[in-house]
C-alpha cells in the first residue's frame, strides 16, 4: 500500500477494509469487546448522516468528548466523512472550560459541564444520542460517503501537544500530513501484515490515540486498545504485535513480558519521548522484539528521526535538520545547538496563537527547542530540552545525561534533575526520583549520590512512588517544580 500515490481518508479506508474483509476483527478495546470493520463501517456511514441533519457542515471544527472509545472512534469517522475536522477532549477538559473549546464549531459531549459554545452547537453524547443514530435506515448515498474524497490540503485532526511544560500547543493536520506520516511509518519497515495487531495505551483524548487508529485503516491491522497494566495478558493470545510506548513505560512492558520469547520475530515496539538507556536497548531486541525503533518526533513535524539499540538518530529520507545557536545561525559541524528541522509533515504553524507560531517557525523550518549535534550530516544525538537545561550558580547543567545514568540504578523508576531558588533567590538543584518506596533506604540513596557526583553540587534529594504525567506517560516537569518550590 505504501507505493500508491493517492491519499485516502480515514473513513476510506474503512470502507476498503469492509467490503474486502467484512467480518475481520478492526477494534478490540478492552471492557467493551470487538468491533468488525462492517458494523464499524455502518455505524460511522449512520454517524455521518445523523451528523449533518443535526447541522455539522464541511470545514466545521467538532469537539468530542466521550470515555465510550467504540462510541468515540465511530464520531470521529463519522464527522470527517460529514467534511468536518476533529478535536477531542478528556472529560476533565470540558469541566474545566478548556480554552480550546470556544474555537469549536459543535461540541458532542458525555459530560454534564456546561459548554462554552451557542446554543444549538451542542449534543450529549450519551447512550440515547447513541441509540438514535443506531436506528438510522442507511441509502446508498449514505454509504457511498465513506468514499467521498477530500481536499488534501484540508485541516482533519486537531491534536495538543502533551503539555509536559505548561500550556498546550494546537496544530492541524491535512490529509497530505497524515498519508506522508503513514508513509513514513511504512519506509522503516516495522511489521506491517495484517495478521499484526496494533496495541495502544491511549484513548482520543491524547495525541497518539487518533495516529494509530489511523495506521491500523492504513494497514487493515486490528487496533486493541488496552491499558497497560493489562499488556502482559493480551499480548498471551497475539503472536504477532506492535506497541507504541513512551520511555517510561519500558520497564513495566518488560516486566510483564516474561515469556513467549520465540514470538519476539513477530512482535516490534516503537519507544516515544525520550531516547532509551542501552541496558533498557538489550531486553528488548533480540529477546522480547524482532524490530525496535527509538523515535524523535515532534508532533509539529511527526515522523523526523529513528534509532535503535542506541545508536544515533537516523533522519528519514525526507526530513532535513540543522544545528543553530540561539540567534538562529548555524553552527559548525558537529557542535551542540538548538534542533531545527523541516519535512513533508511538518505543519505550518500553531492554530489560533500567532506568537508561539512566530517563535518556534522560522524560515521554513521548525524550531524544536531541543539541544543536540549531530555526529554526521544524516544522524543525531539529542542531549535535551532548553528549558530543561538547569542554571545553577551562572553554571549551566544539561539533566539528560544524568537522568538517563540514574535510570540504570536499581530501584529508580524515573528522575528528574530540576534547578529552583531557595528562599534567598538561590538557584539550588533537587533531584526526583520515582521508586517503588516511598523513601529511599540508606544505600540507594548513596548511590545516587555517588553518580550526581561528577555535577560539582550539592543537591536536594526527594523521592516519589509516582511522578505526574501527561495522558501519553511523559513527566510534567512543571507539576514537579511546583511540588517543591520553596514556600
Amino acid at each position: 500500500m505504501s507505493g500508491e500515490t493517492t491519499i485516502r481518508t480515514a473513513s476510506q479506508w474503512l470502507a476498503h477494509w469492509a467490503t474486502i474483509t467484512p467480518d475481520r476483527p478492526a477494534l478490540v478495546i478492552e471492557g467493551q469487546g470487538s468491533f468488525r470493520y462492517a458494523e464499524w463501517a455502518i455505524a460511522v456511514a449512520q454517524m455521518a448522516r445523523h451528523l449533518r441533519e443535526i447541522g455539522v457542515r464541511p470545514g466545521m471544527l467538532v469537539g468530542i468528548e466521550t470515555a465510550d472509545h467504540y462510541l468515540h472512534a465511530v464520531t470521529i469517522l463519522g464527522a470527517e466523512t460529514a467534511g468536518a475536522h476533529t478535536l477531542s477532549f478528556s472529560a476533565h477538559e470540558i469541566l474545566n472550560g478548556d480554552a480550546a473549546i470556544s474555537h469549536c464549531e459543535w461540541l458532542l459531549h458525555a459530560s454534564d459541564a456546561a459548554p462554552i459554545l451557542p446554543p444549538g452547537r451542542t449534543s450529549r453524547l450519551d447512550r440515547g444520542f447513541a441509540a438514535q443514530v443506531t436506528q438510522i435506515v442507511l441509502t446508498s448515498d449514505d454509504v457511498r460517503a465513506l468514499q467521498h474524497p477530500r481536499d488534501p490540503q484540508a485541516v482533519v485532526r486537531v491534536v495538543r501537544s502533551s503539555g509536559t511544560t505548561g500550556a498546550r500547543k494546537a496544530v492541524g493536520y491535512t490529509g497530505a500530513i497524515l498519508d506522508s506520516m503513514l508513509r513514513a511509518e511504512a519506509s522503516i519497515g516495522q511489521n506491517n501484515g495484517r495478521d499484526c495487531a496494533i496495541i495502544l495505551f491511549y484513548d482520543f483524548a491524547s495525541t497518539a490515540g487518533y495516529r494509530y487508529m489511523l495506521t491500523a485503516l492504513y494497514n487493515g491491522r486490528p487496533l486493541y486498545m488496552i491499558q497497560p497494566a493489562s499488556f502482559g495478558r493480551v499480548i498471551e493470545a497475539l503472536p504477532s504485535f506492535h506497541v507504541t510506548a513512551v520511555q517510561g513505560q519500558l520497564p513495566d512492558i518488560i516486566g510483564a513480558y516474561t515469556n513467549n520469547f520465540h514470538f519476539a520475530p513477530q512482535r516490534s515496539i516503537h519507544i516515544v519521548g525520550a531516547t532509551v538507556p542501552a541496558d533498557i536497548w538489550a531486553q528488548l531486541t533480540p529477546q522480547r522484539f524482532g524490530y525496535a525503533s527509538n523515535g524523535y518526533a515532534p508532533s509539529e513535524a511527526l515522523r523526523v528521526a529513528y534509532s535503535s539499540f542506541g545508536a544515533p538518530y537516523t533522519l528519514y529520507d525526507d526530513a532535513e535538520m540543522r544545528i543553530v545557536d540561539t540567534d538562529g545561525t548555524p553552527v559548525a559541524p558537529g557542535e551542540s545547538g538548538l534542533i531545527e528541522v523541516r519535512n513533508p509533515r511538518m505543519v505550518s504553524g500553531y492554530l489560533w496563537d500567532p506568537d508561539l507560531t512566530a517563535h518556534h517557525f522560522v524560515d521554513g523550518w521548525f524550531r524544536t527547542f531541543d539541544i543536540g549535534h549531530m555526529p554526521t550530516p544524516r544522524t543525531l544525538i539529542v542531549s535535551g530540552r532548553a528549558d530543561d537545561m538547569l542554571n545553577i550558580g551562572g553554571i549551566k547543567i544539561m539533566p539528560g545525561p544524568f537522568e538517563a545514568r540514574l535510570r540504570s540504578v536499581p530501584g529508580v523508576k524515573d528522575v528528574v534533575l530540576l534547578a529552583m531558588p531557595d528562599r534567598n533567590n538561590i538557584s539550588r538543584m533537587h533531584v526526583v526520583i520515582e521508586s517503588e518506596k516511598p523513601t529511599l533506604d540508606t544505600a540507594l540513596a548513596a548511590t545516587i549520590r555517588d553518580t550526581l557526583g561528577d555535577t560539582g553540587f550539592d543537591f536536594f534529594l526527594h523521592c516519589r512512588t509516582e511522578f505526574p504525567r501527561t495522558e501519553t506517560g511523559k513527566v510534567q516537569r512543571n507539576a514537579l517544580r511546583d511540588m517543591y518550590a520553596p514556600v
